[in-house]
């Protein structure tokens, strides 16, 4: 992942590779070379929301949507494929 910075004046400084990005600003970022898949989310976030709201015992429920892609999803995937 390339992050851009802006330097107002020419100015050195060292960089290291301190290998692959796991998390910026806030996202966290997956990987899975094998099916070329990068993946996204604010798990992190979402705990730290239930932490402030004193809600971090709370159970998880089934919501009323069938899994997989919507109907639009499969759509539009087959017209970029």
């Amino acid at each position: 992942m390339f992050v851009p910075i802006y330097i107002d004046d020419i100015t050195n400084f060292k960089c290291r590779d301190i290998g692959p990005t796991v998390y910026l600003l806030g996202v966290g970022i997956g990987r899975d070379r094998s099916k070329h898949l990068i993946t996204l989310h604010q798990s992190q976030s979402i705990l730290d929301m239930l932490e402030h709201y004193k809600i971090s015992n709370c159970h998880p429920v089934m919501t009323p949507m069938s899994p997989g892609p919507s109907k639009w999803v499969q759509r539009t995937l087959e017209r970029w494929t």
